[in-house]
């Protein structure tokens, strides 16, 4: 392996992926090094799995432009690439009465500009619309009925890729091993299968080692969670009762979860799938981050998932459990970063749990200021994405 790029693009997450292939589009001689799951180098995507929540609410302004923009993208994506990643059934979420902090933010939501993308639903609507969900007494919901669900991001990232290559993007499917200055200026990438190429400019989109690397500009900045997951297989009476059904986020006084209506997996099989509650496992060394996604998790945080989800649908039996674990980078603001540092290394990373459905938008703003011409000052404010 070897050649020279006027950039390289390391990770091929939701966000790397995208960054690539508007580079791409954009002119550039790009090549994306990215390693692919599992085998001997193991796992290096922050959630190994192929469905994730895509919503355009958010009690942030900047994650809910960030989501909207890459939704609004979505269906151009599969279309232009042939690759179907998104499934639009929409998106509820579900606010407990107690929960003081959403209330709010739900009527400054409902209040600002995106309004009529929302329905606002009173506990007896939520009851009857979605009568297979136990809400509790005072519970309120915001539902965007339409260009939202779920979507796969590895498919996602597979169209990514494809996007890319059309327009000259090289695609280089091995492990990054090191990365140092090179003879003559730019940079030298070292690969696992002992091989190297130059890269004029780099863009780490590694996620969660970001914060583990002595090259990463923003090493020091990130903190990182180790998330448990569980998916529930789902009998085939209750799949067909829930047909239709939304993602759904539920908030009460403390935590968040999230579920992800019944999927067919690639084993065949249905599952439905839970996260969220509190944050509480950091990870703080490259080891620690690997051994966990080597695992499966937290088993009490398993058991507590489980009954949070037969709770919440009263009618699934846990025909088969898999817990998973996943990991969130999340940086002292709350905002990713798409930055460079003072050795010229670009950095897009931090994606808060919320990464993954806003990839398309990060990924067109990190090209444009490994371009030259960063451009979200006037949409995102000045400074939003730096540390």
């Amino acid at each position: 392996m070897g050649g020279s790029y006027e950039h390289v693009v390391i990770g091929g997450g939701p966000m790397g992926a995208s960054a690539a292939a508007y580079l791409a589009e954009r002119g550039k001689d790009v090549a994306l090094v990215a390693a692919g799951e599992g085998g001997a180098h193991g796992r290096y995507s922050s959630h190994g799995d192929v469905s994730r929540v895509a919503r355009k609410w958010s009690n942030d302004p900047v994650w809910a432009q960030l989501g909207r923009r890459s939704l609004s993208r979505f269906r151009d994506i599969e279309s232009s690439t042939g690759v179907s990643f998104f499934t639009d059934v929409g998106s509820l979420l579900v606010v407990a009465e107690d929960a003081a902090a959403q209330h709010r933010s739900l009527e400054q939501v409902l209040a600002g500009p995106d309004s009529d993308s929302f329905e606002h639903l009173s506990c007896a609507q939520l009851r009857h619309r979605f009568s297979y969900l136990n809400v509790g007494d005072g519970s309120v919901g915001v539902l965007e009925p339409t260009a939202a669900g779920y979507f796969d991001p590895r498919a996602f990232v597979t169209a990514q890729i494809r996007r890319g290559q059309r327009r000259g993007l090289t695609h280089i499917e091995a492990p990054m091993e090191d990365l140092g200055t090179a003879n003559g200026g730019g940079h030298l990438i070292t690969l696992a299968d002992g091989g190297s190429i130059h890269g004029q400019h780099v863009l780490l989109a590694v996620g969660a080692y970001s914060r583990f690397e002595s090259w990463s500009p923003v090493a020091h900045d990130l903190t990182v969670f180790g998330r448990t997951i569980i998916h529930v297989e789902v009998e085939d009476g209750l799949r067909r009762s829930l047909r239709g059904m939304p993602s759904v986020r539920l908030h009460g006084a403390s935590h968040g979860y999230y579920m992800v209506p019944p999927m067919q997996y690639p084993d065949g099989r249905w599952y439905l799938k839970i996260g969220g509650g509190p944050r509480t496992e950091v990870l703080a060394s490259k080891t620690a981050l690997q051994q966990w996604c080597a695992g499966e998790g937290d088993p009490a945080v398993a058991e507590m998932l489980l009954a949070k989800a037969q709770e919440v649908i009263p009618d699934l039996v846990a025909v088969d459990v898999r817990p998973q674990t996943c990991i969130i980078t999340v940086p002292p603001g709350g905002h990713p970063y798409i930055t460079r540092g003072d050795t010229g290394i670009g950095v897009l990373t931090g994606g808060n749990g919320a990464g993954a459905k806003s990839g398309d938008e990060l990924g067109r703003l990190a090209a444009a200021m490994m371009s030259g011409e960063p451009d979200w000052a006037e949409d995102y404010g000045d400074g939003v994405f730096e540390p």
